[in-house]
C-alpha cells in the first residue's frame, strides 16, 4: 500500500502478510474518513462485500496472504475529501480474546477535478519536451551531414577518419529513430487512457491518433532502418561517387525526419490548447453540477413549488407542520435515525442524505473555493495564450478565439463573481436560514451557467475557426495550382507544335517560374499543416514530389530534350489537375460544407465531376504503360468500363448544363466541353490510346475543375446580392454630403 491520490475508477489494489505463532482467526481492514473519529471495517476472511474484488487468500497454519482491490464506489468521497486506512489481524489466542495488530496507517485522497487535470497537463508537457529535445538532436544531426556533404564535395574520397565520422552519423540518426519510440508509447498509453476515461470527445481522440500515426511513420520506417544498416556495413566497399549520393540521401532523409517531428510537435500544441479549453469547460460544468446537488440537498422536498402547485397563496413557512412531517417521514425512509430526540427543528435540517446544516455548509464553502481557483486558471490561460502571441509567430484561429472566449469568460467572473452567492449560501447555512441559502445558490447557478456558455460557445470557434480557415487555405491553394496547370499546358501545347530547332530557352524559364510558384505553395501548405489537422499528410507529399517533377522537366528543357521534357510536362499538368481535386475535397471536408441527405450543389456536382474525371485520366495513363504488347481480354474490359466512365460524366454534364443554362455566360460553352468528352469516349471505343487522346482528357479535366470554380464565385456572388438587396432603398441617414466630396 501508499499514500497517494485515488485514482479516477476509485479502485486501490492492496497486497499484505500477516502472521501469528498461535494463528489468525481475522484480517480486516479497517477506514475512517477525514474529520471523523469512528473505524468502518471490512473483514478479509469471511464474506467481505461488494467492495472487495478479486480477493486471493492464501492461508497457512499460522499466517495470511491476500491480495485483493479495494473498490471505494460505495464510499461517500467528495473531491478533495481523503481517508486513512490500514489492515488489523487478530490472533486465535482465546484466553485473552485475541491480541489484535494494526499496519501502518495509509492515506488515500480524492482529488479535485482541477488536480486531476494539472496532473494530466504535467504528463503531456513532459511529452512535450521529450520530443522537443528529439526535434533539436535531429536539427544538430542535420547540421552534421551539411557539413559531411560540403567536405565529400571538396574531397570526394574522404580519409578513414571521415570515413569514421559518416559511420558515427549514421549511427546517431539510427539511435535517434530509436529514441522515437518511447515517446511514442508514451502518447499511446495517454490516448488509450483518454479514450477509457472517455475525458472528452471523438474529435480530440481522432487528432490524438493522427499525432500517433505521424510518429509511427517516423518510427517504423522498415525501408530507413534497413537502408542505416547496409550504410554502416557496407561504408568501407563504397566507392566515392556512391558515398557521396549516400549521404545526400542521407540528409533528404534526416530534413524529412526532422520536417515531420516539428510538425507533431505544432500539432501536439494545438491539441493541448485544445484540451485546455476542454479542461476549463469540463471543470465548470462539475462545479455547475455540484452547486445543483447542493441547491437539492439545502431544499430536498421542493417545498415552495409543492405549495405553488397546490394552489396556496403565500410562501411556505420554515416551520409549517405538514412539511415537518413531510420532510421528517422522507429523511426517516428506509433508514434509522442515530437519534431518539425528534424535535421538529432538527428534522427540517436534514436533508435525504441526511447532511445538517453545518455539513452543507461546509461543502458550499469548498466548492466556493474551487470556483475562485478557477478564476485563477483562467486568468493564467490568457497570460500563457499572449505570451504565445508575442513569441513572433503568428498566433493560430484557435488561439484567437481561445484568447477571445477567456477574456470573455474572465470578464463576466470578475463583473457577477459566482464565488460571491456561494459565499453568502455558506453563512446562510451556518446560521439555519435555508430558504436565504436556496435563492443564494440559485443565483450561483444561474452565474456558473452564464460562464459554462460563454466556455462552450468559445470551445464551438475554436473547433469551427480552424475548419474554416483551413478550408479557406486549401481551396486559395486549389486556385492557384489551376492557374498554373494552364500555364503548363501551354508548355506541353508549345511543345507539342514546334519541331526541331526549337527555342528551348523561353519554355525552360517558363518552367522555372512554374517550378518555384509550385514551391511557394508546398511551402505555404507545410506552413498551414504545422498549426492546423485538416490537412493531411499525403497532400503535403504529393506536392513535394509535383514540385521535383517540375525541377525535372526543367532540366530536360534546358538539355534540349523536347521528346521527353514534352512528356514530363503533362505527367507535371496531369499532377496538378488532380491535386486540384484533392485540395479541394480537403477544404470542403475542413469546412464542414455538403453532406447530409439533401441533393449536391452545381457546384459540389461539378467538383465530382472533375475528382471522376482525375480518377478516369489516371486509369488511361496506366493502361497506357502496359499496351507495348497489344491488348489483353481483360484490359479490353477495362477499356470498355472507361468509355462508360467517360459517358457517365459528359450526361451528368449535360444534365447540370440544362440546370444553368441561364448562366452560360458564367459557365462558359459547356456543349463544347460535352463534345470533347463525346470524342474521348469514341477514341477510347477503338483502343487507340494517342498522346492527344490522354492531353485531351487533362483538357477536360482543366475545364472541369474551371467551371467549379466559376460556380462557386456565382453563389457567392448572389449571396452578397441577396444580403445588400434589402438595404439598397432602405432610410439614409447623416447630413447631405458637401459639394466635391469624394466618395
Amino acid at each position: 500500500a501508499e499514500d497517494r491520490p485515488l485514482e479516477r475508477d476509485l479502485k486501490l489494489a492492496i497486497s499484505a502478510v500477516a502472521a501469528d505463532d498461535v494463528g489468525l482467526a481475522r484480517l480486516d481492514l479497517v477506514w475512517r474518513q477525514d474529520g471523523t473519529d469512528e473505524w468502518a471495517r471490512i473483514p478479509l476472511l469471511d464474506a467481505p462485500g461488494p467492495s472487495i474484488v478479486d480477493l486471493e487468500l492464501d492461508r497457512g497454519e499460522s499466517d495470511v496472504a491476500a491480495s485483493f482491490i479495494w473498490d471505494l464506489g460505495e464510499v461517500d468521497l467528495l473531491p478533495g475529501d481523503g481517508l486513512a486506512y490500514a489492515l488489523e489481524a487478530t490472533d486465535n489466542n482465546a484466553r485473552v480474546g485475541g491480541q489484535v495488530t494494526r499496519s501502518q496507517t495509509w492515506r488515500l485522497r480524492l482529488p479535485t477535478i482541477s488536480e486531476l487535470f494539472q496532473e494530466d497537463r504535467s504528463e503531456r508537457q513532459e511529452s512535450g519536451e521529450d520530443l522537443r529535445d528529439l526535434l533539436a538532436e535531429g536539427q544538430e544531426l542535420r547540421e552534421d551531414l551539411e557539413r559531411l556533404n560540403r567536405e565529400l564535395l571538396k574531397d570526394p574520397d574522404p580519409e578513414w577518419q571521415t570515413r569514421e565520422e559518416i559511420r558515427d552519423t549514421l549511427e546517431r540518426q539510427e539511435e535517434l529513430r530509436q529514441s522515437l519510440e518511447d515517446a511514442s508509447d508514451e502518447l499511446r498509453r495517454q490516448m488509450e487512457d483518454f479514450e477509457r476515461e472517455n475525458a472528452g470527445n471523438l474529435d480530440t481522440l481522432e487528432k490524438m491518433e493522427m499525432i500517433q500515426e505521424l510518429l509511427e511513420d517516423l518510427k517504423d520506417d522498415e525501408t530507413l532502418q534497413a537502408w542505416l544498416e547496409a550504410m554502416q556495413e557496407a561504408m568501407d566497399e563504397l566507392s566515392p561517387m556512391e558515398i557521396q549520393r549516400q549521404m545526400e540521401d542521407s540528409l533528404a532523409r534526416q530534413e524529412e525526419f526532422n520536417r515531420r517531428l516539428d510538425r507533431t510537435i505544432e500539432l501536439l500544441k494545438e491539441l493541448e490548447r485544445e484540451r485546455r479549453m476542454s479542461d476549463l469547460v469540463e471543470e465548470t460544468n462539475e462545479y455547475l453540477d455540484r452547486q445543483r446537488e447542493l441547491a437539492e440537498m439545502t431544499d430536498p422536498s421542493g417545498e415552495q413549488e409543492s405549495a405553488d402547485e397546490s394552489g396556496e397563496e403565500g410562501e411556505q413557512e420554515p416551520g409549517d407542520e405538514s412539511s415537518d412531517s413531510e420532510d421528517s417521514s422522507d429523511s426517516e425512509e428506509g433508514a434509522q435515525s442515530e437519534s431518539s430526540e425528534g424535535e421538529q427543528s432538527e428534522s427540517d435540517s436534514e436533508s435525504e442524505q441526511g447532511l445538517s446544516d453545518e455539513e452543507l455548509a461546509e461543502l458550499q464553502e469548498r466548492l466556493q473555493e474551487e470556483v475562485e481557483r478557477l478564476e485563477q486558471q483562467v486568468q493564467e490561460e490568457l497570460e500563457r495564450l499572449r505570451e504565445e502571441s508575442e513569441g513572433g509567430e503568428s498566433p493560430s484561429p484557435t488561439a484567437e478565439e481561445m484568447q477571445k472566449a477567456l477574456e470573455e469568460a474572465l470578464e463576466q467572473m470578475q463583473q457577477q463573481k459566482p464565488s460571491e452567492p456561494m459565499g453568502e449560501a455558506s453563512e446562510q447555512l451556518q446560521d439555519g436560514e435555508r430558504d436565504e441559502a436556496s435563492q443564494s445558490q440559485d443565483e450561483a447557478q444561474e452565474r456558473l451557467l452564464s460562464l459554462y456558455q460563454i466556455l462552450v460557445q468559445g470551445q464551438s470557434m475554436m473547433q469551427q475557426s480552424s475548419g474554416k480557415f483551413a478550408g479557406e487555405k486549401l481551396q486559395q491553394t486549389a486556385f492557384d495550382l489551376l492557374q498554373l496547370s494552364h500555364r503548363e499546358e501551354i508548355v506541353v501545347d508549345a511543345l507539342r507544335d514546334g519541331g526541331r530547332g526549337q527555342n528551348m530557352r523561353p519554355l525552360t524559364r517558363e518552367q522555372s517560374r512554374i517550378t518555384r510558384a509550385s514551391g511557394k505553395l508546398s511551402t505555404d501548405l507545410e506552413d498551414l499543416a504545422r498549426q492546423n489537422f485538416n490537412v493531411p499528410e499525403r497532400l503535403l507529399t504529393a506536392l513535394r514530389q509535383l514540385v521535383e517533377l517540375s525541377e525535372a522537366t526543367g532540366e530536360e528543357l534546358e538539355y534540349g530534350r523536347a521528346g521527353r521534357s514534352r512528356e514530363s510536362a503533362r505527367d507535371v499538368m496531369g499532377d496538378m489537375n488532380r491535386l486540384v481535386t484533392s485540395l479541394l475535397s480537403a477544404a470542403q471536408s475542413a469546412s464542414g460544407s455538403g453532406g447530409g441527405g439533401a441533393m449536391p450543389s452545381p457546384s459540389e456536382q461539378m467538383r465530382q465531376m472533375a475528382e471522376e474525371q482525375g480518377r478516369l485520366n489516371g486509369m488511361t495513363r496506366d493502361l497506357r504503360k502496359r499496351l507495348e504488347h497489344g491488348l489483353s481480354p481483360g484490359e479490353r474490359r477495362q477499356l470498355a468500363e472507361m468509355q462508360a466512365r467517360q459517358q457517365a460524366i459528359r450526361e451528368q454534364l449535360q444534365q447540370l448544363r440544362e440546370q444553368l443554362d441561364d448562366e452560360r455566360r458564367v459557365l462558359g460553352d459547356l456543349e463544347d466541353l460535352a463534345e470533347s468528352m463525346e470524342q474521348v469516349e469514341d477514341e477510347l471505343g477503338t483502343g487507340e490510346l494517342s498522346d492527344d487522346l490522354q492531353r485531351q482528357q487533362e483538357n477536360i479535366h482543366s475545364r472541369l475543375l474551371d467551371a467549379e470554380r466559376s460556380i462557386r464565385e456565382r453563389d457567392f456572388a448572389k449571396r452578397r446580392e441577396s444580403r445588400e438587396g434589402g438595404q439598397l432603398f432602405g432610410e439614409q441617414s447623416g447630413e447631405d454630403r458637401a459639394t466635391g466630396e469624394e466618395d
